[in-house]
């Protein structure tokens, strides 16, 4: 993963029981401004996840002139879809 070098076991499992706990998700959910996007394969079940949200205040100069700069802020593919276009 990409932070991986930078995280021993359990601080990642510290990061996941209070980023992914049921409370945090549900208000995370139902935040204005937050948007999560699934997707599903055709014969059934979650191929992926994405959370986009309203840019923070500060953008980047590229997207400084946009009415409505987003931020993807977490993106999730199940492993079996890596790699498949």
């Amino acid at each position: 993963g990409t932070f991986g070098p930078y995280n021993d076991a359990q601080n990642l499992a510290n990061f996941i029981v209070s980023a992914f706990a049921a409370e945090a998700l549900r208000q995370d959910v139902t935040s204005p401004g937050v948007t999560y996007l699934v997707a599903e394969a055709k014969e059934g079940g979650i191929i992926a996840c994405a959370k986009v949200q309203a840019a923070p205040p500060v953008v980047p100069e590229c997207v400084a002139d946009a009415q409505k700069p987003a931020e993807l802020s977490r993106f999730f593919v199940a492993k079996e879809w890596h790699g498949t276009g």
